[in-house]
């Protein structure tokens, strides 16, 4: 009579796709899961038995560790498996987060025997009662709706794919089956302690919800794929609602407003996440920046040098740069006869009328006299003198609706008294022209 795990196990196999005999790296500890799943995979039929080899990290954690080595050299020796071998040296423990060190470590192991070997598939022996673990883990620490999906039986990694195909199993199937076929492996002692949140989930929190309904590892595994299921096709929907939204330079305000409140928050929270994943309530915060309609113009800072950014009908992901003072308080003296870069494409400089071919999209500023002229970016308090008084050229620049990031970009020329006479590419003041009789008239060029 066949072994109901292993024909169980047959099926799961069955439906990871990996051909027969195609070479697969199995992650194993020497704990009953990893020696149980290492079992499986040497049982399964000739016609879908996959060529298996070993990857093993002695972490020197525990006293056993060596005899857990000995051992599982021996037993891959004893079975003609290929074995790749790690140390971590006790000098690179860190204080806190081993576990989380620990897992580090061994997964740049494996991903780099991948890609050294040019094995496809990593095999873990993560079952349903880890899946239960995580799930609540993750629960506990963050309200995303996502995490909860919990650990997936496929996914890349690397250079290939992570396949899970015990997590439909659970813990007490596995230790059966291994008793059963009297597999040999090692408890690990840490696990029998309940100094971390996953331990003490696994002591306490899974069995108690066990025993209120035997079937709760299955409804967990359900509830998962069901979610999974609607957060994919969701997924979907929201991206083609953003395509919708897009405009130039970022994502139209007036038709996220137009959108119900349950929209809104998706679209904005999958637009936040090319910057990375964040807190409810920073979501909260750039969609208060958005529908305030007395501020029209707003950054917030969002950390991996990105911010949010809204200005006037668009808004978006901006990349931040680092303020560089220096450069904004930079003054150039514009000397006759020379260009200056403003930047990649556009120029200025000041010249004799006669002493230059103008191009059709120059932009001219006539100028009394060509001395004493200088090249600044705007500061507080700047204003444009014109023939009909002074206009403060921060209401210029909002009044022309010119956002914040572009204003900070933006040149002034000045004369001799720090006036200004020209905010380039916006306005010029009526003051400077040169009287029309004077021998010697110059001009200032702005060219793109």
């Amino acid at each position: 009579m066949k072994d109901k795990t292993e024909v169980e196990f047959q099926a799961e196999w069955k439906k990871m796709g990996v051909p027969a005999n195609e070479t697969v790296l199995v992650a194993v500890s020497t704990g009953c899961d990893s020696m149980t799943l290492l079992s499986l995979l040497q049982r399964l039929p000739e016609k879908m038995r996959p060529t298996v080899q070993v990857a093993y990290v002695d972490h020197q954690l525990r006293e056993q560790s060596k005899k857990e080595t000995d051992f599982i050299t021996k037993y891959c020796q004893k079975n003609g498996l290929v074995l790749f071998k790690n140390v971590w040296e006790k000098e690179f423990h860190p204080k806190k987060g081993i576990e989380e060190s620990a897992r580090e470590f061994r997964y740049r192991f494996f991903e780099k025997i991948m890609e050294e070997t040019g094995i496809e598939y990593l095999l873990t022996a993560h079952h349903s009662n880890d899946q239960a673990e995580t799930i609540l883990m993750k629960a506990v620490r963050g309200g995303d709706l996502e995490q909860l999906v919990g650990i997936k039986s496929a996914r890349t990694f690397g250079t290939g794919k992570l396949l899970r195909p015990l997590l439909h199993f659970s813990k007490e199937t596995l230790k059966e089956y291994a008793e059963r076929n009297q597999i040999k492996y090692f408890e690990d002692e840490t696990n029998a302690l309940d100094d971390v949140l996953r331990n003490r989930l696994r002591h306490h929190v899974v069995p108690f919800l066990e025993k209120e309904n035997r079937h709760f590892l299955t409804h967990v595994e359900e509830l998962s794929l069901q979610l999974k299921d609607l957060l994919d096709y969701s997924d979907k929907k929201i991206v083609d609602d953003c395509l919708l939204l897009k405009v130039e330079g970022g994502y139209s305000l007036e038709k996220w407003l137009k959108q119900d409140e349950s929209q809104k928050r998706l679209t904005l929270k999958h637009i936040l996440k090319q910057a990375g994943n964040f807190s409810l309530k920073k979501q909260e915060q750039c969609v208060k920046m958005l529908e305030n309609d007395a501020k029209p113009q707003g950054s917030l800072a969002l950390g991996n040098s990105c911010a949010f950014f809204r200005t006037y009908g668009i808004f978006g992901i901006k990349k931040t740069e680092k303020n560089n003072q220096e450069s904004e308080n930079k003054v150039f003296k514009l000397e006759p006869g020379k260009w200056y870069s403003l930047s990649e494409r556009e120029k200025i400089g000041i010249f004799r009328r006669d002493k230059i071919d103008l191009l059709p999209e120059d932009d001219v500023l006539e100028i009394a006299s060509p001395n004493d002229l200088m090249l600044r970016h705007r500061r507080c308090g700047d204003v444009l003198k014109t023939k009909n008084g002074s206009q403060k050229i921060k209401k210029i620049l909002i009044d022309k609706k010119i956002a914040l990031d572009e204003r900070k970009k933006l040149w002034l020329v000045v004369n001799g008294e720090n006036q200004a006479i020209w905010v380039i590419g916006v306005k010029k003041s009526d003051l400077s022209r040169g009287c029309v009789n004077a021998k010697i008239q110059y001009i200032a060029v702005f060219r793109k």
